[in-house]
Formats: C-alpha cells, structure tokens, sequence
C-alpha cells in the first residue's frame, strides 16, 4: 500500500481520506481508521461494482473478528464505499493505493518499478508529471537501503520478515530485517509506522523510535526468541502443554 498527499498539508489538515482498492488491505484498514478517526470522511473506491455492493451489503466481502460491527457503526457517517473513483480523489485530502498490484519478491508476479510507477501515475491519484514521480520516488529490492536517510517505516503488511523484532528469528526461519541497523542509518526524529500492530514497540523505543500505529497497540503471543545459532521453542500455554503431555503419555 501506498500513501500519496493531493498538496503538502500539515497532518491536522487531512479531514478527507481516499482508498484507491476495496480488497483485503484497503477495505478493513479503512473501516480502522474511521472507527479511530470519526472527525475524518473516509471513502474507500474500487472499480467494481460487485466487491462495492457487497461491502455496502449485510455480508461484507471479507471476514475479519469485529470488522461486521465496526463497519455498521461508521458506514454512512464517515465511511463510504463507492465506484466513483475520480469523485473520491478530487475530494481528498490524502489518498491511499490499495491495488491488486502482485507481491511476490522473485519469480513470476514479482512486484515490478514500473508496476509501482504506473500505480502512482495514474491521474486520478497525483497530478504530477511522471517525470516529476519518478524523481521523488525511489524503489528498493533491500529494506535496510530504504530505510537509510528517510523519517520514517511504515509497516502494512503482516509478512514474516516484518514481524520480526530487532534481529530476532522465528521458529520458521532466520529473517534479515534489523532495526538496529535501520535507525543508524536515519534522519531524526525517525518514526515507525505500525499500520497492522505486530511489532513490539518497547523494544522499538528504546532504540530511539518514536512509534505510531492505527488505534492501541496489543502484544501479540511472542512465539520467538534469541536466536543464538538455534532456533527457538514455542511458547504454548499451560493448556497446549497439558495436552502435548497427554499425548505422549498414550
């Protein structure tokens, strides 16, 4: 997902967001930010009219715990959902990209610079010339080298190697991303943006992150721990153990 503001707005000046793509990212993000924000009109637009009509519906497209309530709360006070894109666009204050753009890092359906491009540069999302966008925008194939001299991470995605914490691994394999190394190569103050709550924001802190994320933040089951060469044991509960000892026992 991307962000691109319409004009250089302080942040309190945003009272009118747009969400280009009503998938599986843009469609329950947007019903977070306006159960957070009810001071700002959301609208989240998608050209197909079905996946509109279903979120506009009694049974939404997707199912995620408490999204059905959220949404019924907010929709027709600060949420919309519509097919007119344009018409979300021009009145927005800040607009969100959401497309169905690919996300595999290798192979077929690797995410493309030029894909990214063309997402930016479509005319209802920024006026700019492309020759402008593509100066301003930059892409990466290694987040450490993306993170050097900017304010800021911003983190939507709930893929592995962004769970992990500060060069810590999971019980699935070794991941890469160190934030350690990240915040040494930023400007200051340098932010972290955590739009799906699964990093640990202590941790974060103490290496000098100032921290921000969608509504309050809670601690997901810590299933990792110091690498040291090993990987890790799981945490089970107290219930999950009595159950495994069962087991062996039989």
């Amino acid at each position: 997902m991307s962000a691109c503001s319409t004009e250089n707005k302080a942040p309190e000046s945003i009272r009118s967001i747009c969400c280009i793509g009503a998938g599986y990212v843009g469609g329950p993000t947007c019903a977070i930010i306006a159960h957070k924000c009810p001071e700002i009109t959301v609208t989240v637009v998608d050209k197909n009219p079905i996946r509109i009509a279903q979120w506009n519906s009694d049974k939404l497209p997707i199912y995620e715990p408490g999204l059905q309530e959220i949404v019924m709360k907010c929709r027709g006070k600060n949420l919309f959902y519509s097919t007119n894109v344009e018409e979300g666009v021009v009145n927005a204050d800040l607009i969100f990209i959401s497309v169905n753009t690919p996300t595999k890092t290798y192979g077929a359906g690797k995410v493309e610079t030029e894909q990214i491009l063309s997402d930016l540069c479509h005319p209802g999302v920024c006026a700019l010339p492309r020759e402008r966008i593509e100066n301003l925008v930059t892409t990466h194939a290694d987040p450490h080298s993306a993170a050097a001299n900017t304010h800021a991470i911003v983190v939507l995605t709930e893929w592995d190697e962004f769970k992990a914490k500060l060069g810590y691994c999971n019980v699935l394999h070794f991941v890469t991303l160190d934030y350690e190394k990240m915040i040494k190569s930023m400007l200051r103050p340098a932010w972290v943006f955590d739009g799906r709550k699964i990093l640990d924001h202590e941790r974060l802190m103490d290496l000098g992150f100032y921290t921000e994320c969608i509504g309050h933040r809670y601690q997901r089951p810590q299933f990792y721990d110091h690498c040291n060469g090993h990987a890790p044991e799981l945490l089970f509960s107290e219930k999950s153990k009595a159950f495994r000892a069962s087991r062996q026992d039989n």
